[in-house]
C-alpha cells in the first residue's frame, strides 16, 4: 500500500484515511447483523473527498464486476464527492463516475410533458390572436 500512497500523493491527493472501515447493519430475514465496508483510501484534493479502490494483479479493470461492486459500495456507504480507481499494474489513476441510465418510460414521459406544454402555449397564443389580444 506504500506504493499506492505515493502515487496518490504525487497526483496531489492528501491521504485522509487508509483502510477506512464503516459499519453497516444488514437485515437477513429481519435479523440484524453487523458488517463492515472498507475503503482502501479516503483522500482529499481541492476540498473534495474521494474514495479510492486500489487494484493490483491481473484484474485491474474498473468494469470488472467485483471492482465495480466495490466502487458502488464506496459511493453508497462513504458518500464521497468522487470515486478513484488506482490500477497498480499500470500505475494509472482513473476518476470514476456512476450514472444510472434513465428508462425509456421516463424519457417518453418527459417528451410527452414537454410536448403538452408547447401545444398548450400554442393554443393560448391562437386564442389570443383570435380575440385580437395580441
Amino acid at each position: 500500500m506504500d506504493e499506492a500512497r505515493t502515487l496518490l500523493e504525487r497526483a496531489g491527493f492528501k491521504i485522509v484515511s487508509e483502510q477506512k472501515r464503516s459499519p453497516v447493519i444488514v437485515l437477513i430475514n429481519g435479523k440484524r447483523h453487523l458488517a463492515n465496508v472498507t475503503a482502501d483510501y479516503l483522500v482529499k484534493k481541492e476540498n473534495k473527498t474521494y474514495a479510492v479502490k486500489v487494484k493490483s494483479g491481473l484484474m485491474t479493470d474498473p468494469l470488472e464486476p467485483a471492482a465495480l461492486r466495490q466502487l458502488i459500495e464506496y459511493d453508497y456507504i462513504f458518500k464521497p464527492e468522487g470515486l478513484l480507481f488506482l490500477d497498480m499494474q499500470n500505475a494509472e489513476l482513473n476518476e470514476i463516475k456512476l450514472e444510472v441510465p434513465r428508462s425509456l418510460r421516463d424519457v417518453f414521459l418527459t417528451v410527452m410533458v414537454g410536448l403538452f406544454i408547447i401545444l398548450f402555449l400554442i393554443g393560448i397564443i391562437a386564442v389570443m390572436i383570435r380575440l385580437r389580444l395580441v
